[in-house]
Parts: C-alpha cells; structure tokens; sequence
C-alpha cells in the first residue's frame, strides 16, 4: 500500500530534539493558550521557523523529536500550526535523556 503525501516538507535538522529546547521551557509556558506557546515553538531550535510553516504542511524530524520532562505541552503548539504530517523516525515518551 502506498500513500502519497502533499505539502511543502519543512525539515528541522538533528536527532535527540530536546522537547524542553523546543518549548524554549520557562516555567508556567504550559499554562499559557496552546495559540501562544505555538508562536513560540522551536524558537530554541529553529527561531526562524514559526515564519516558515504553514497549514497543510508536513514537518519533517529527525530520531526522537520531542523527547524530554515536558512532552504533555509539546503538542498542543503542533496541532495549532496545523500540519498535515508530522514525519519522525522514532519517538520516545517521557524520557529525559536519548538512548
């Protein structure tokens, strides 16, 4: 079976992206408005990168995007930067450090 996926492919480069970097963490950010932490998601790894996505892209990552304390408010920003994929190689949940 094959599936076709359209979109502009936004890739952040790296493995092991710290969900903790990401958020650019402070504390209380998980008490803000999902719409707020978005416009401030990957700032600590990508500033650049809130002017580049769009709705209906597919974001591309690398092995265990997203690991790390803080993986509860990691994905309410994605879903309000509405992508139609997100791509990663593998995930790991509630764990503070790679393999």
């Amino acid at each position: 079976m094959s599936t076709i996926l359209q979109g502009k492919a936004v890739t952040i480069s790296g493995d092991h992206l710290n969900a903790d970097r990401a958020m650019g963490w402070y504390l209380g950010m998980d008490a803000l408005p999902p719409e707020e932490i978005a416009q401030k998601f990957m700032a600590g790894i990508d500033p650049s990168i809130i002017s580049v996505v769009e709705k209906g892209d597919i974001l591309v990552c690398g092995r265990n995007f997203g690991f790390g304390k803080v993986t509860t408010p990691f994905l309410p920003p994605l879903r309000c930067w509405k992508l139609s994929v997100l791509l990663l190689r593998a995930s790991q949940r509630n764990c503070s450090s790679p393999p």
